[in-house]
């Protein structure tokens, strides 16, 4: 009995014991012309040449896309020197939480006045 009260105790100790924050590197990039907010993953970033993978977030604004998701969390890929980048999966999210996920998009260019463009350009700077 006495081992089983010290052991569910324990388990409640752990239990209820604050967890560790997790380290917060999301870095503001831009908006785009829906409102939306665009942050990148600093701690994700790497770079292998010309090549960076990184993880982009991306909140609906007001005027962006009606649907179930709130936004959505891009794991990319992005060749420095043409510009031009592709989605390697996709994490459409509704408040935080994880609608559906999607596979490796199609390969594009960022123009440099666009969201895309301002994304690249400081991932690629870094």
């Amino acid at each position: 009995m006495k081992l089983r009260f010290g052991l569910a105790t324990l388990f409640l100790a752990f239990a209820t014991a604050p967890m560790p924050a997790a380290a917060d590197s999301w870095v503001y990039i831009g908006r785009n012309t829906y409102g939306s907010v665009y942050d990148v993953d600093w701690d994700s970033l790497r770079r292998e040449g010309d090549m960076v993978t990184f993880t982009l977030r991306v909140k609906y604004g007001p005027s962006g896309p009606t649907g179930e998701a709130t936004g959505y969390v891009a794991h990319r890929s992005a060749n420095c020197a043409d510009r031009s980048y592709a989605d390697l999966q996709t994490d459409y999210m509704k408040n935080d939480a994880l609608l559906r996920s999607s596979g490796e998009e199609a390969k594009r260019t960022a123009a440099p006045e666009s969201i895309a463009g301002e994304v690249l350009s400081k991932v690629c700077a870094r």
